[in-house]
């Protein structure tokens, strides 16, 4: 079975920009502008 809930809070405030897969469905996209969003 693979991760669920890989990302924490301390995680996604220390990623650079990209796009992170938290394993349950739901992906991070963090922008140059410092802003991110679930989609």
């Amino acid at each position: 079975m693979a991760l669920m809930n890989r990302l924490n809070a301390r995680s996604v405030a220390t990623l650079g920009v990209g796009k992170y897969n938290d394993g349950a469905g739901l992906l991070l996209h963090k922008r140059k502008d410092g802003g991110a969003q679930w989609i």
